[in-house]
């Protein structure tokens, strides 16, 4: 059998030395490639094992190491590496709720830990998340540029969803602009980095910090001040997703339309932080809507910005997620139909037309208030209806993001030529 490549950082405990005395002696099947004390001495550990060798298979932590989190547990399993969390029992909930993919209590013998160990890294174990255990999927809601009702399709969609019975969560992750709150009438606090930090502290009980317009619908809303998204740590917005999709059968994401990732932006913070929490529900998504104007402009920018996006490897070619335009504000059929064509060969399914519904759309923002609940015979209100239940329909499909085109297609009809 092939050792256990493994990295610790047990601050002396008892388990660690009697593990590399084992290991040191061929008496378990387990190599120690570092001994850390520290967090910094671990990612160096990391870095230096993966250039050398391949990712370790293993980080083993000891319960009373004072840096563990929910964050650096993830940042440290980015790397392709299994956390371990091993020590007293009365800490094993915290370090379930940290994400850990394992926590032991300390073994006897070495040997029993490499077999519990060994039990964790195996690839057959189910892919896990902050909350223990992946319940719902994630909605998307992004475009290009071009302002073509981005914020409003997301929360209608998530109205709508919950309107329909699914549990569902909306996240406002426009980290520019964010305006759920302002078109539900809602608080602007607690915002998205102030749960992520305290979920990053251990507190995955979110529910209770959500805003909740409707039963069935619990709200993040947008973090305003764009010096806040320096206090949010990386991988943040993955844990806030992985977390509410935890509890509820459907996360939609408000998200910006930047998503530039150079070497100027790392430089400068704020702008690279905002950024990546557009990056990162991208890549964390199992569907992704995307509008689009019927207007040349918004046409041949979201076919440059999905060409990007799939060349970066933020989106993958044959997803998940599986990406979904739908044309919005359409006035004329024979136009949309033009599109629609185009968008075909660019490689870009076309799932609906949302009609121009300028009127009713006006009324519910100025109410603060939801199109289906101000005009629910609205036309814009019917086809985010029809939308809504297309998803709640495929649920329980296995193919998360199976949303049919044909699901869809009725709307067609339905706009003037």
């Amino acid at each position: 059998m092939k050792p256990l490549r493994i990295v610790t950082c047990a601050l002396g405990a008892g388990w660690e030395g009697d593990l590399v005395a084992a290991a040191s002696r061929g008496h378990v099947p387990a190599d120690v490639l570092a001994r850390c004390l520290e967090l910094g001495e671990v990612h160096a550990a990391l870095r230096g094992t993966a250039s050398s060798a391949g990712p370790a298979d293993a980080v083993l932590v000891d319960a009373a190491s004072p840096w563990i989190d929910a964050l650096t547990v993830a940042d440290l399993r980015r790397s392709g590496t299994a956390v371990v969390v091993v020590g007293a029992a009365d800490v094993d909930a915290r370090a379930l709720h940290f994400g850990a993919d394992g926590v032991l209590a300390a073994p006897e013998h070495p040997a029993e830990l490499i077999r519990l160990v060994l039990e964790v890294v195996t690839p057959q174990r189910p892919a896990e998340n902050g909350s223990g255990g992946v319940r719902g999927r994630t909605i998307t809601v992004w475009s290009a540029k071009g302002a073509p009702g981005r914020s409003t399709l997301a929360v209608s969609l998530a109205w709508e969803l919950a309107r329909l019975g699914v549990p569902t969560r909306l996240v406002d992750l426009d980290t520019y602009a964010p305006s759920i709150a302002i078109l539900l009438g809602l608080s602007d606090s607690p915002g998205v980095g102030q749960l992520v930090q305290r979920i990053a502290s251990g507190d995955t009980e979110v529910s209770r910090f959500l805003q909740w317009p409707r039963r069935g619908l619990g709200v993040a809303v947008g973090t305003i001040r764009s010096d806040a998204w320096l206090e949010v740590p990386d991988h943040g917005v993955e844990l806030l997703l992985r977390t509410l999709v935890a509890e509820a059968d459907v996360t939609v994401v408000d998200v910006d339309d930047c998503t530039e990732d150079d070497e100027e932006l790392r430089l400068a913070p704020s702008p690279w932080r905002r950024n990546q929490a557009t990056l990162a529900a991208l890549g964390a998504s199992d569907l992704v809507l995307v509008p689009v104007l019927c207007d040349p402009v918004s046409v041949h920018s979201t076919v440059r910005a999905l060409t990007s996006l799939r060349r970066e490897g933020t989106l993958a070619d044959n997803g998940p997620p599986r990406i979904l335009s739908l044309l919005s504000r359409v006035t004329s059929a024979r136009e949309a139909g033009d599109v629609e064509a185009y968008l075909a060969e660019a490689g870009i399914d076309c799932a609906m037309r949302i009609p121009d519904d300028p009127r009713s759309v006006t009324r519910a923002r100025w109410a603060a208030r939801v199109v289906g609940e101000v005009a629910p015979r609205s036309a814009y209100a019917r086809a985010v209806a029809r939308l809504a239940g297309a998803i709640r329909s495929e649920l329980a499909t296995a193919v998360p993001g199976n949303v049919s085109t044909e699901a869809c297609a009725e709307n067609r009809a339905r706009v003037p030529s």
